[in-house]
């Protein structure tokens, strides 16, 4: 299972990587490497997974997609540094969602790596969140539910 789950965050890591570049890290969720603001971490859920049908090798999973950034964080409403961060952190979301929220994703997250297919038809967009973590990182997120399997199949 952690294969699946892991060309999951992998082909997700792969196809982002480009649209994000010099503004971030893109980075799976388990990753040893700093998570400096502004990141995007690509995180497959193990408790999700559900087998469809019955040993067939195809499971539904869930893959979540966190935009994590500083915007404005002081409690009176200035930003932290001299320029406010809110435009930048929206654009580079917008530039996230955008990619992943379009027709024939399934198609393009298989292409994105080896031994990875999401079957067509096999993408659900659950909706978006937003909101501050414990520390007062704000994140927006999407929570992707992909039929797939750990292998390589033809279209």
């Amino acid at each position: 299972m952690n294969i699946l789950l892991n060309a999951a965050e992998n082909a997700m890591v792969a196809l982002l990587t480009p649209v994000v570049a010099g503004r971030g890290a893109v980075l799976p969720g388990k990753s040893f490497q700093s998570k400096t603001l502004p990141c995007v971490i690509c995180a497959a859920d193990g408790g999700s997974v559900e087998e469809e049908p019955k040993n067939s090798g195809n499971y539904w999973i869930n893959l979540d997609v966190l935009v994590k950034s500083s915007a404005v964080s002081n409690e009176d409403g200035t930003a932290m540094t001299p320029v406010d961060p809110t435009s930048f952190d929206e654009q580079l979301m917008s530039d996230v969602f955008s990619t992943i929220q379009v027709s024939g994703f399934a198609g393009t997250l298989s292409a994105a790596t080896t031994a990875f297919t999401v079957f067509p038809e096999g993408v659900i967009y659950e909706s978006m969140q937003s909101g501050r973590d414990e520390h007062g990182v704000w994140i927006d997120s999407q929570r992707l539910r992909l039929y797939c399997c750990a292998s390589a199949i033809a279209a």
